[in-house]
């Protein structure tokens, strides 16, 4: 019996992270209040390129489709021409938006957060959560962390060159834009799953009050 109620209990809490599929980034946008955007649309804004695992660019002729999330967490690097053109130096804005689009099953969801650059020389910036979370099959994907920094360097410099034979594809500054972002996933039990694990947990707290009482009695 005892043997019983530990395989139960055990088995309720592996049913609180749920197999299922894994969702993918469809799309991914950094955006300004000024108006300042990169994303993974080939349109007429810069485009925000991305790698996962770190050196593995998922969109390097901005061909971006989509982008599986890892088992447990995410961490994906992101770059994009420099903007103000002409400038060595300097955001284009004080704060900027990350927006993700999450697809699983034909359902597709967002997550968003805003970095918030340093307001003096040697701090740093802060991220907030807008809408940090979302589920897909019992399963919690967390943005917990994104950062976007002007920097010194022409990271996306031949993407930069290429650009000014299209009129539809921007051509930034020499100091290019870069950052990462994190997704966290955690399992949510069902309904049905907490039931059986208070049980199983209620079970073996049963089991072992008995297993106390009649020690008392054996000793009294």
């Amino acid at each position: 019996m005892r043997i019983i109620l530990k395989i139960a209990a055990a088995a309720a809490v592996a049913a609180a992270v749920p197999a299922s599929a894994v969702p993918v980034i469809t799309s991914a946008a950094v955006t300004g209040p000024s108006g300042t955007v990169w994303n993974t649309t080939v349109d007429s804004y810069f485009t925000l390129f991305l790698q996962n695992p770190y050196g593995n660019n998922l969109n390097p002729n901005d061909n971006f489709t989509s982008a599986a999330l890892d088992p447990g967490r995410t961490d994906v690097t992101i770059a994009g021409d420099g903007w103000p053109q002409h400038t060595s130096a300097g955001n284009s804005d004080p704060f900027y938006t990350l927006t993700l689009i999450l697809k699983e099953n034909n359902v597709s969801k967002t997550l968003s957060g805003i970095f918030t650059e340093p307001t003096s020389f040697g701090s740093n910036g802060t991220f907030a959560p807008v809408n940090g979370v979302v589920n897909f099959s019992g399963v919690n994907y967390s943005l917990t962390d994104f950062n976007w920094f002007r920097g010194m360097s022409n990271i996306v410099g031949s993407y930069s060159v290429a650009s000014k034979d299209d009129p539809n594809r921007p051509i930034g500054a020499n100091y290019d834009y870069q950052g990462a972002f994190t997704i966290k996933a955690a399992g949510v039990p069902e309904p049905a799953t907490w039931g059986l694990m208070i049980l199983g947990f209620g079970a073996v707290a049963g089991m072992m009050r008995r297993r106390r009482e009649g020690a008392v009695e054996a000793t009294a």
